[in-house]
């Protein structure tokens, strides 16, 4: 029961938040809008000094609004939500946020956790979100067109990931090159904008199928209890919310990001929380769970042993350990 009460406390948080934040992007649009001046999206929050930080923040606040469809008291409120967030990410172009949320939408729907009721409702907030971009293409000047959410490229991200998996080496297949260390000099660029490729430069190949393996099945064991209707709302909002990030994850740096991390292990909490998990990460016969002991022994070791590890160079914007322990500078296999 208090765990209910946490993550109700936890949404109505979130959509006052959302509500904030999207109207304080949209007044600072009139006021470009007033001064004649193109409208630039990345710089119109303290804070998110690049508008795809917020983006990553769209996807909770728009599932999350989905948890007050049935109630009438925030019914308007979660339509605005929804709205105004859809309106942003068409204004700023972001079409991995765009994509993720669609996506989820319809598996939400082909496992039957959001019913027609609901997605009615996104429709109409989606019809509202799309009539307001039309108006705001009109009002925008013609030049701006070259940056939005039609264009054709893929924003040199397979160019990136083609350059990423020529660089690995043993060493980063084995070890990984420490938290932070990823650098694309083309384009000033400090994530690879692939979480599976991120996790691989950082951590390793061995770290990465291990993470990807119990994600796995979190998300099985998930849908599973989705399917036999034991399911809250907070439950459910917690799996789309989980779903939309990894998704995003594969053509963004949304689990680089501090904030989006947290959202992240939020909802695998609460998952886990729900499900019976006693059997979640059973040992399988292959004793998974020793060589887990063993890589990071092994991790740690080798990490020990150099004596080159630390830089000073702020890679960011992950800021947990903001390059501050470079493994790339490490000399573990000479």
């Amino acid at each position: 029961m208090e765990t209910i009460r946490g993550s109700s406390l936890l949404f109505k948080t979130s959509i006052a938040i959302s509500i904030f934040l999207s109207g304080y992007f949209l007044l600072n649009f009139f006021f470009y809008l007033s001064d004649n001046i193109v409208f630039p999206s990345d710089g119109v929050f303290a804070g998110f000094y690049n508008i795809r930080f917020f983006n990553q923040l769209q996807l909770v606040f728009i599932f999350y609004s989905l948890f007050f469809i049935k109630n009438k008291k925030y019914q308007s409120i979660a339509l605005k939500s929804i709205t105004l967030n859809l309106l942003i990410i068409f204004i700023s172009s972001a079409r991995g946020a765009l994509l993720a949320t669609l996506i989820t939408l319809f598996l939400g729907c082909y496992i039957k956790i959001i019913k027609r009721k609901e997605l009615n409702f996104i429709f109409k907030a989606l019809t509202l979100s799309i009539s307001l971009y039309i108006l705001y293409l009109y009002l925008q000047p013609p030049s701006s067109f070259d940056k939005s959410l039609f264009r054709e490229t893929s924003s040199g991200r397979i160019e990136m990931w083609i350059e990423t998996i020529r660089g690995f080496d043993i060493k980063t297949l084995f070890v990984g090159n420490g938290a932070g260390t990823y650098s694309y000099t083309k384009y000033s660029l400090s994530h690879p904008h692939n979480i599976f490729l991120s996790l691989i430069h950082d951590w390793g190949l061995l770290f990465t199928i291990t993470l990807m393996y119990i994600l796995n099945k979190v998300i099985f064991k998930s849908i599973k209890h989705i399917k036999e209707n034991k399911h809250t709302n907070e439950f459910k909002i917690s799996f789309l919310t989980l779903i939309s990030l990894l998704l995003l994850s594969f053509v963004s740096g949304t689990l680089v990001m501090p904030m989006s991390q947290t959202f992240v292990f939020l909802s695998i909490g609460f998952l886990l929380g729900s499900t019976n998990t006693k059997n979640l990460l059973e040992k399988p016969k292959s004793n998974i769970y020793y060589s887990i002991y063993i890589v990071i022994g092994a991790y740690l070791i080798l990490s020990a042993i150099s004596f080159n590890c630390l830089s000073n160079f702020p890679f960011g914007p992950n800021f947990w350990s903001n390059g501050q322990v470079s493994l790339s500078n490490c000399e573990l296999f000479q």
